[in-house]
C-alpha cells in the first residue's frame, strides 16, 4: 500500500557474458528513463547487485545497461555493449554511497547514462572516484539493443546458496513505457520472492 517493492533474487552475477537474476519489467520504446530509491540490500555478498537496467532481450547474454548500489557500499554503471561481450563497469570504491539512494536510467538512441542522487532531484552521472576502483567501462555507453526494450528492476545475489533481498519506492518512468509488470528469471531459476 505504500508503494514500496520487495524483490529477492538469486544467481551467480550479472557480469561476464551471462547474468543470473530476477528481473522485474515492462517494455520501452525507444527513449526513456527509470528512476527508483532503493532503501534497502541484504548483504548475500558484497558484489550483490540491486537496482534499475534497460535490456535488450531476456536472453541470459543480452546487452544491458545496469545502476546499482551494492551492499559494501560501491555505486555502479555497468553495461554489456553486444550480445554476449564480457560486462564492463564504471563503478566507486567501497563505502561511497549508503542507503538509500535514488537511481535513474536513461536511454537516449544509443546512449546509455546511469545517474545517483541523494535527494531525487539533482543527479550526477556515476563515475569512479579515483583510479584505484578497477572500473573498466564508460559512462554514458553506447550499446545497440534495438528499438524496443524491457526496463525495470533486477536484483542478483551473487551467492548461489543464499537470495538476497531488496527494497524499492518511488518507481517512475518516462517515454513510452507499456505493460503491467512481468517477473522473470533470468539465467537461473529463482528462489520464491
Amino acid at each position: 500500500p505504500d508503494g514500496s517493492i520487495q524483490l529477492s533474487g538469486g544467481g551467480v552475477d550479472i557480469w561476464d557474458t551471462s547474468d543470473q537474476f530476477r528481473f522485474a519489467h515492462k517494455q520501452l520504446r525507444g527513449d526513456g528513463s527509470m528512476t527508483v530509491k532503493i532503501h534497502s540490500l541484504f548483504a548475500s555478498h558484497s558484489w550483490a547487485k540491486a537496482g534499475v537496467m534497460i535490456r535488450g532481450s531476456l536472453d541470459p547474454k543480452s546487452a544491458y545497461a545496469f545502476m546499482f548500489p551494492t551492499p559494501d557500499g560501491r555505486r555502479a554503471f555497468q553495461t554489456r555493449n553486444t550480445f554476449g561481450a564480457s560486462a564492463v563497469s564504471v563503478h566507486s570504491n567501497v563505502g561511497i554511497v549508503t542507503l538509500p539512494v535514488w537511481l535513474k536510467l536513461e536511454r537516449k538512441g544509443n546512449d546509455f547514462t546511469g545517474y545517483y542522487s541523494l535527494d531525487g532531484a539533482t543527479w550526477i552521472a556515476n563515475q569512479p572516484d579515483n583510479a584505484n576502483t578497477g572500473s573498466n567501462g564508460t559512462n554514458p555507453a553506447s550499446i545497440d539493443t534495438g528499438e524496443n526494450v524491457y526496463i525495470g528492476l533486477a536484483v542478483t545475489s551473487h551467492n548461489l546458496l543464499m537470495p538476497t533481498i531488496a527494497e524499492f519506492s518511488d518507481v517512475s518512468s518516462t517515454g513510452e513505457v507499456t505493460g503491467p509488470w512481468q517477473i522473470e528469471a533470468i539465467g537461473v531459476e529463482q528462489p520464491s520472492n
